[in-house]
């Protein structure tokens, strides 16, 4: 088993700080009676391990004591076009204070979007037009390796989270000028997108935070502008970079804490594509193990009847190694047809386990129990 099982202990008595930080930021940049339409939160949705409950209930509590009510608080769920929220989902994620006392804002992707300019790369910019005319923004995010735009958090919970759907599409492109980065921000041009289209929105305060694989906070990073971002992703490189040595004949990839959803699942792969396939050995076998508790999960761009949903064989990028799927709650259906032939899903443990037994005799495993979170460096032993 390869990867840290924890990346610190974090002193939850100091979240304090950070909301101190944050109420002495708003307090200099806008009286009490200036504001007219709220303070705007944007959240990431349970697709993320964001412990925001106890951030904003510390929130709600700090703004009464300097006499803003909760009404003034408005929340908003980015969900890109993830799936929507129902009240159990509300209550995990901000807590029941949050759900009885402020203001809630599901965001769709499909409406109530404000056109705001176009960036650099052409991607247009429609963001959420309550958000945008908050007096005062802040965003609450969890900072993780992301395929191609190198990190989440940042002003990516606004864009795309908070983003129109043409945005989103753009976002999701591929062209020549648009080649993403797996764990870092430098030189990449889709990071770098995201960026621009943020100056758009004027975000004033980030709340970042980096969990534990279990979850729990790891750390938190706050402040008014993109060195905290910067700071949380420093931190993160340090804890969830681990080194494989050599080449295996099965690689088992487990996505959580990433596998509510199956959509969201594929994240925990990228261990095997960012060190080119050389973790595992010619013919060996990659197994994506997935609790997909929400079963196949949505995306409004990728699931069935979506504008462009998944499709084509997935197995391709890993060559002769083969690709095999886990999980109690998955099935082949899930999977694009041109993929669903060239690979295998197993429901059970020992269904699996005897696919293996008959495949291999002693055969060298690793098991990266957090691949959808940790960062990998292949360093072969001379």
């Amino acid at each position: 088993m390869i990867g840290p099982p924890y990346y610190a202990s974090y002193n939850v008595e100091n979240i304090d700080a950070h909301i101190h930080e944050f109420v002495s930021i708003l307090s200099k940049k806008i009286a009490i009676s200036e504001i007219k339409n709220g303070i705007g939160i944007g959240i990431d949705d349970l697709t993320r391990p964001t412990p925001a409950a106890e951030i904003i209930t510390k929130i709600i509590k700090a703004l009464k004591d300097i006499n803003i009510p909760p009404e003034k608080l408005h929340l908003y769920i980015a969900t890109g076009s993830h799936r929507i929220f129902q009240k159990q989902d509300y209550l995990k994620k901000i807590g029941k204070l949050a759900y009885q006392e402020c203001t809630i804002h599901h965001h769709s992707p499909y409406c109530n979007v404000s056109y705001l300019g176009e960036t650099s790369l052409k991607t247009p910019i429609y963001v959420n037009s309550s958000f945008v005319q908050m007096d005062f923004k802040l965003v609450i995010g969890t900072v993780l390796p992301h395929s191609s735009v190198g990190f989440s958090g940042g002003i990516k919970l606004v864009v795309p989270g908070l983003a129109g759907i043409e945005t989103i599409k753009s976002l999701h492109r591929s062209s020549p000028d648009r080649k993403g980065k797996f764990a870092d921000i430098e030189d990449n041009p889709l990071r770098a997108d995201i960026n621009e289209a943020g100056k758009y929105i004027g975000v004033d305060f980030f709340i970042q935070i980096v969990c534990n694989p279990d979850r729990s906070i790891a750390n938190i990073f706050s402040g008014e502008d993109i060195l905290t971002y910067s700071k949380a992703i420093q931190y993160l490189k340090e804890k969830a970079t681990f080194f494989i040595k050599k080449s295996y004949d099965i690689v088992i990839c487990n996505a959580y804490p990433l596998d509510s959803e199956f959509v969201q699942s594929g994240k925990a792969l990228d261990v095997i594509r960012v060190t080119k396939n050389e973790i595992v050995k010619n013919k060996g076998t990659i197994i994506l193990s997935t609790a997909a508790s929400e079963g196949q999960g949505f995306h409004g761009l990728r699931s069935p009847d979506m504008i462009e949903p998944f499709s084509g064989d997935w197995t391709e990028s890993y060559e002769n190694r083969e690709l095999v799927f886990f999980g109690e709650n998955i099935s082949p259906l899930m999977l694009p047809e041109e993929t669903r032939v060239r690979t295998k899903v197993f429901n059970q443990w020992n269904e699996l386990l005897s696919f293996l037994e008959k495949k291999y005799d002693h055969p060298e495993i690793c098991i990266i129990p957090y691949a959808s979170i940790q960062i990998p460096i292949y360093q072969k032993e001379d």
